[in-house]
């Protein structure tokens, strides 16, 4: 029999974000109860081991807190790493009457091979993405996108990795190029970099009149963090209906760790409406102003 495992990761932004994600699977399912002809689903990619442990205490991760609810028909958690499926198996093995699926895999090629298997046309859906850092293929939110209709996503952004990779005064280093490619999309991320003429002197120096001047050198420089966040933004909402105009700031020790994002593939605005106005209250508990 295997035993549960508890990770040992997170802060009090940790409990936040799944407090967010729970109350907001709460009021989701109050508005499906009207509609009991549509099939409820919840994936969890990146789903951990069930639990998690901060400063001796056992804390309960996204698995074990979004089946409490019993908001859903049937639950998918994706991990990559064994031990952590095998602890799940060991939370779920006691229980019965929930449709609990358990998948040891890496979290984008399960999606991308099998989002297409629901019939969303008669399914419902939340998927929970919360990678630990830039983990996450752009390609695959395309295909979530692309293939899926009334699927809502709670989505962790690693904002702090992300501009720790984007140097301030140069470019990254090459060997970074292709996850920020794979994570970004494409090369675009290069355009928040430009190059600058800077001073060598604390004042302007021009040289005599008719010389050169030589007291610039060129420099690389790259736009803000917040040019950079709402970059990735705009990549969103090319890509899905509707994307909520407030992200969540977890921060720890006033340093921005993540963004908690908020996404429908509903197609009607009148679907969308209700979505929205739901994770703009919740977001808005968590935090300060939007982008």
């Amino acid at each position: 029999m295997a035993e549960s495992v508890a990770q040992t990761f997170g802060s009090d932004w940790t409990e936040i974000k799944l407090d967010a994600l729970t109350d907001y699977i709460s009021q989701w399912n109050k508005i499906l109860s009207k509609y009991p002809y549509f099939k409820r689903v919840y994936i969890d990619a990146f789903a951990g081991s069930g639990e998690r442990e901060q400063n001796g205490k056992v804390h309960l991760g996204s698995p074990l807190r979004v089946m409490s609810l019993n908001a859903f028909d049937e639950y998918h958690f994706i991990d990559g790493n064994s031990t952590n499926c095998d602890s799940l198996r060991s939370h779920f093995e006691s229980r019965t009457g929930q449709d609990v699926h358990i998948y040891h895999d890496d979290a984008n090629k399960w999606i991308k091979e099998h989002i297409s298997d629901f019939n969303w046309s008669k399914t419902r859906g939340i998927m929970f993405l919360d990678p630990f850092a830039m983990q996450l293929d752009y390609n695959t939110l395309e295909q979530i996108a692309e293939q899926t209709t009334g699927l809502d996503l709670w989505m962790l952004f690693p904002a702090s990795a992300l501009i720790r990779t984007l140097p301030r005064k140069s470019y990254p280093l090459q060997d970074w190029w292709p996850t920020l490619n794979r994570f970004w999309g494409d090369e675009s991320w290069r355009e928040f970099y430009k190059e600058e003429e800077e001073s060598l002197f604390n004042f302007d120096y021009t040289g005599a009149e008719g010389e050169d001047p030589l007291a610039y050198e060129t420099v690389i420089a790259r736009q803000s963090h917040m040019d950079i966040l709402k970059g990735y933004r705009s990549r969103l909402e090319k890509i899905f209906p509707a994307v909520c105009g407030d992200f969540g700031m977890l921060q720890h020790r006033n340093h921005l760790l993540f963004l908690l994002i908020f996404v429908t593939t509903a197609p009607k605005p009148s679907s969308q409406g209700a979505a929205m106005n739901i994770a703009k209250h919740l977001i808005k508990a968590i935090n300060t102003p939007s982008l």
